[in-house]
């Protein structure tokens, strides 16, 4: 234990020195260490202990009887007087009802921990992915900013020589002053990003992470009616629905079993103070139940189950319309990075490459093959923005599903 706890300290200490480098293989393994998986496993422990006691036998009771005491006879002197040992006739059907009402409670951990854990890594890989998308767009609005500013000085050698009026000056201060705006705002969010990052990993909180990745379009959803199955297969709303109904047969059939006789045997010694003989007592006892006593907990269970199976039709109408929902934003912003890489980003390209060309034969000025590459930075930020929200509708298709998209199973 102790050399393990050293590596896990060794380990958090070269991942959080300034600068770094944390990839999502990386997160999600620091992830399986967060305490709410703890947690759910000590769940299955309780659950497990407290199983073993399922079925076992009811109390014992001894009982101490006289007869013939007082009355016409003198005290004691001829009372007969009993000593029994009583214990309770095991009812197999009774039994096997409450291991597997046992047995069910243990499996329902199982499954909470397993829901646990496929929520914990999926908001692990979504958080990771907003800071990568983020970090993306920082750096692009510093290139923009650098742009801009370089735009004013340009500008302002123009207008002192009388080549451009006074308010492209304006202009172009309005620029920098607006991309210094939306870059502090970029900074703050990675900032935030990178808290909830480290929350959802179950560490603390520390800002100077800088996460390495890629985001890229070229990712292809299944068929929906494959998505659409995974959720009925592996979804933790259905597990869960499936477990309640082996609860709900399982605690019907105790209630059942409950209605039997129920059995003890008697065995004592009686001693006849009279003549001091002793004999042997045996005995059969039946406790008869009241098959009405438990009418309404049987009629509860029954509605109990109804409403199990009207849970499911809902979580299934719920949970296929917010993947079809997912499934349209990722097509639509898909397409929107696809459009913008694959046509407007080379065009764009290609007008910066003829300003530069230009530019050199002296056939135009630098302040418009400044324009040219800021046209080419605004594309590129509407890129990865576009990029960043089709991360998005994958991380929460993957929430739905299960299914892994992104090439780290989980």
């Amino acid at each position: 234990m102790r050399i393990s706890h050293g590596l896990v300290i060794l380990f958090f200490l070269q991942v959080f020195v300034p600068g770094w480098a944390l990839t999502l293989s990386e997160a999600l393994t620091l992830a399986a260490s967060h305490p709410a998986l703890l947690e759910s496993g000590l769940n299955i422990n309780q659950a497990d202990a407290a199983a073993k006691d399922a079925g076992k036998r009811g109390p014992d009771a001894i009982s101490f009887e006289s007869e013939n005491v007082s009355g016409n006879l003198p005290g004691f002197s001829n009372a007969d007087i009993t000593v029994s040992f009583k214990r309770p006739i095991l009812d197999n059907k009774k039994t096997a009802a409450l291991k597997r009402l046992a047995a069910l409670t243990i499996d329902g951990a199982k499954i909470e921990l397993s829901a646990v854990k496929r929520d914990l890594f999926t908001r692990v890989q979504a958080a990771f992915h907003r800071v990568i998308g983020l970090q993306n767009l920082r750096r692009n609005a510093v290139e923009i900013t650098q742009l801009n500013i370089n735009m004013l000085e340009t500008t302002k050698i123009r207008v002192e020589a009388g080549a451009s009026p006074e308010q492209e000056m304006l202009k172009a201060q309005l620029d920098i002053d607006r991309v210094e705006v939306e870059r502090k705002n970029l900074e703050g969010q990675l900032a935030e990003a990178g808290l909830t990052l480290c929350r959802e990993m179950g560490l603390k909180e520390d800002s100077k992470i800088e996460v390495i990745g890629t985001l890229t379009p070229d990712i292809e959803l299944p068929p929906v009616d494959q998505l659409q199955q995974k959720i009925l297969e592996a979804h933790p709303a259905f597990l869960t629905v499936d477990q309640n109904l082996k609860l709900n047969q399982a605690q019907s059939e105790l209630l059942k079993v409950e209605n039997r006789t129920a059995f003890n045997w008697v065995a004592g010694v009686r001693n006849f103070r009279e003549n001091d003989n002793n004999a042997f007592v045996f005995a059969v006892e039946a406790d008869l139940p009241n098959k009405k006593a438990n009418r309404g907990a049987r009629n509860a269970a029954f509605i109990e189950k109804t409403k199990i199976e009207t849970g499911r039709v809902k979580n299934k109408r719920e949970l296929f319309t917010a993947l079809q929902e997912q499934i349209k934003r990722f097509e639509r912003s898909r397409a929107t990075v696809l459009t913008l890489r694959n046509q407007i980003q080379p065009n764009a390209q290609k007008a910066l490459e003829m300003t530069i060309d230009g530019y050199r034969l002296g056939k135009t000025d630098q302040i418009v093959v400044l324009e040219a590459r800021k046209s080419y930075a605004e594309v590129t930020r509407q890129s990865l923005a576009a990029l960043s929200e089709l991360y998005e509708a994958v991380d929460a298709i993957e929430q739905l599903t299960g299914v892994c998209l992104v090439g780290e199973h989980h």
